[in-house]
């Protein structure tokens, strides 16, 4: 058995055994339905997916689900059931500023975004290539209250001290709850990592605290078993910045804890989820006068490079995150159409054409130029549709639509 296993000594003896049991054993699967696009029950028809009490927008899956039209087009994100579990656990999210401070791939704000519209999400990733594939899913999902960075965190520090409502401190780990589902942490993890990681993890804690408005939360999470990067860090935090308190949880036996529900773990011993950590923290400040923030459900434009942005929010203080981002590009000067493809998938177009076909679907979401008989809009740029599927623009041209979609979001396999 792994040595790594060695650090679950802290977890009830029945809790090891399953976990031992269970090691070489299928991961639990799971994604978030994107209701803008699609329904429970019509994604039910499509796949073989379970749905559980994880919300109405969750579902489990088994077999490969990815890599089709319908993913392709953010009718669903796949996410970790227990990463789910933890978000939802989060209180008070409407009318919120939120930070997602360490954010790719973008579960967390993907998830945070579609259930909270009316609220505005910093989505920052420090690794620029991360930060691209940040911005592809946020684009994919047609999310229009996010705006994506790429700091480190300590950037934020210059401007937005005392700034957010809730701050999401997912924080780089050792990876050891994730053993099942990414093989290649056992390779890598040792107990050198856990302790270099734990004091990044209490380097970034440190910074968070700072970022936080009076009455605010600050959100932590790892993926990993090790208590050195859990508990201690938790326990370091409360000790050193003690204008912040613990945010029970509701006790439930599908968690575990050691400190009286004051954080838990997501054990697949007890939880249908993969390993996970979770504590959350108030900031006890008294109030203070505060830099004005965002007026909510104000739909606004922004200008970045000479292109322009659209943002569900007023935010004034934009061009203070120094981002290439903001919600919705309109146009793009890379793409063949007059709107962008992102902007198509938001907010979609008045001239929208259904194919009503799927197969017709899958060849011009692969690329294609496709048969068309048209009773209108010749030689008009249109949406393509399928369904409630936005699929990207394209040209009523004769008895054809030419595709305007670009080579970077094509579905790959028909």
């Amino acid at each position: 058995m792994h040595e790594f296993l060695k650090t679950f000594s802290y977890f009830p003896a029945r809790d090891v055994a399953i976990l031992e049991k269970t090691f070489n054993e299928e991961p639990y699967r799971g994604g978030i339905i994107n209701e803008l696009f699609i329904d429970l029950n019509s994604l039910k028809k499509r796949f073989d997916i379970i749905t559980k009490t994880h919300g109405n927008n969750f579902f489990y899956y088994t077999s490969k689900i990815g890599d089709n039209l319908y993913h392709q087009c953010g009718a669903f994100y796949l996410f970790d059931p227990s990463a789910n579990e933890a978000m939802s656990l989060i209180k008070n999210t409407h009318k919120k500023v939120i930070l997602d401070a360490c954010a790719s791939p973008g579960g967390k704000t993907i998830k945070l975004a579609l259930e909270n519209p009316d609220s505005l999400i910093i989505s920052n990733e420090i690794s620029f290539s991360r930060y691209k594939v940040l911005k592809e899913n946020i684009e994919r999902m047609g999310l229009k209250n996010v705006i994506a960075t790429n700091h480190s965190l300590d950037f934020f520090l210059n401007d937005f001290k005392n700034y957010f409502d809730i701050v999401i401190l997912d924080a780089p780990c050792s990876g050891s709850g994730m053993y099942r589902k990414q093989k290649e942490v056992l390779l890598d993890w040792s107990m050198d990592k856990v302790y270099r990681l734990s004091k990044l993890q209490k380097e970034l804690i440190d910074i968070a605290a700072n970022l936080i408005t009076p009455s605010g939360q600050l959100i932590y999470s790892t993926c990993s078993f090790s208590k050195e990067e859990d508990e201690d860090v938790k326990d370091y935090f409360l000790n050193k910045h003690q204008n912040f308190s613990s945010i029970k949880v509701n006790a439930d036996e599908c968690y575990f804890s050691l400190d009286d529900f004051n954080s838990i773990h997501f054990l697949t011993s007890r939880f249908a989820g993969e390993g996970h950590y979770l504590a959350m923290f108030k900031n006890n400040s008294v109030d203070e006068k505060r830099l004005n923030k965002v007026e909510f459900n104000k739909t606004s434009r922004y200008k970045i490079n000479d292109e322009d942005y659209m943002l569900d929010h007023y935010f004034t203080f934009y061009n203070k995150l120094s981002t290439s981002h903001i919600g919705v590009k309109v146009n793009s000067k890379q793409e063949k159409s007059t709107y962008s493809y992102a902007y198509g998938r938001a907010y979609g177009y008045e001239k929208v054409v259904d194919l009503k076909d799927e197969n017709l679907a899958k060849k011009f979401m692969h690329g294609e130029e496709i048969d068309y008989q048209f009773n209108d809009f010749q030689n008009k740029e249109i949406l393509v549709k399928y369904n409630e599927l936005r699929l990207g623009f394209g040209k009523a041209s004769g008895n054809k639509i030419k595709n305007y979609i670009p080579k970077r979001v094509r579905l790959m396999k028909i």
